[in-house]
């Protein structure tokens, strides 16, 4: 696959990636693992930078191997063992911001929180990384329509009420500890029931 820069490669790779990591879509349809994980990503910017005379490239001439492909990892016990530790302190942080947000939570005459019901979790969009193949590992993470991660295992028991904002609050602070505990940018995926 040629792309234009290495931002649009990085974005690619992380695609196939985790197309590869789901093995299939919604539809039953399974994806060739094979011709995902052979997949050469190649930006023109980097052709470029290693060409001598970038007015005349031949494909047959580039270093494939310089170039991006999607490399799952297999983890080590280190790695595991930090994911896991980083998982139970972002379950505890997600449980006090939840209790703190229903606390503040504005209530109604019947002691509903005053607002929308949702889901929220944890989500992250680097596919690539041994710590994202370390979830996938200890069933942490799910791939999501070649685009993401989700990472319920932080948010899944808490108690939000229903309430968006409880929800969201738990996703927020799971997702900054982890971004801080794992060196992998973590965020919040919501959206209403």
């Amino acid at each position: 696959m040629i792309v234009k820069d290495a931002w649009e490669a990085e974005d690619f790779i992380n695609s196939v990636k985790t197309h590869y990591d789901e093995g299939g879509n919604i539809y039953d349809s399974t994806y060739d693992r094979s011709a995902l994980k052979n997949t050469v990503i190649v930006s023109l910017e980097e052709i470029e930078k290693q060409s001598n005379n970038s007015s005349i490239i031949r494909l047959e001439d580039l270093p494939l191997k310089r170039f991006s492909y999607i490399t799952p990892k297999i983890p080590s016990s280190d790695i595991l063992k930090k994911v896991k530790q980083a998982i139970n302190e972002a379950k505890k942080e997600a449980e006090r911001a939840a209790e703190r947000d229903r606390e503040i939570a504005p209530r109604n005459d019947y002691g509903y929180i005053q607002d929308v019901c949702g889901f929220a979790t944890v989500v992250t969009y680097e596919a690539n990384t041994e710590i994202t193949d370390a979830l996938l590992t200890l069933e942490y993470a799910s791939p999501c329509d070649g685009k993401c991660y989700f990472i319920y295992e932080v948010t899944s028991s808490i108690e939000t009420e229903q309430a968006l904002r409880v929800a969201e609050a738990a996703a927020k602070a799971a997702a900054k500890r982890l971004s801080e505990l794992l060196e992998q940018k973590f965020s919040v995926y919501s959206t209403w029931d």
